[in-house]
């Protein structure tokens, strides 16, 4: 099982998420550090991927106690982008 946006990738910016740098805006991509795990979430209009936070990724910024980290797990993300319509589960 795993996770997909139903909605256009800028509808996540509600819940927190920053445009990925370093890529053009049609590119629709976003993203979200959760500092509490040390996971970095990914979004764009067609995929949505949880993962440890990468060392080096041009997308984002590197210290992982910066202004945008949020305190909620991934886990409690997930499930509120779903509860909110923003996110369904697709059996693989």
């Amino acid at each position: 099982m795993r996770l997909r946006p139903k909605v256009k990738a800028s509808e996540f910016a509600r819940f927190g998420f920053k445009p990925c740098r370093g890529l053009p805006k049609s590119a629709e991509s976003y993203y979200l550090c959760v500092k509490n795990g040390h996971r970095v979430m990914f979004v764009d209009s067609k995929h949505f991927t949880e993962t440890e936070w990468p060392i080096k990724d041009a997308r984002i910024h590197k210290n992982p106690n910066c202004k945008f980290s949020d305190k909620r797990t991934a886990t409690e993300i997930e499930c509120e982008l779903v509860v909110n319509g923003l996110l369904e589960e697709v059996m693989e």
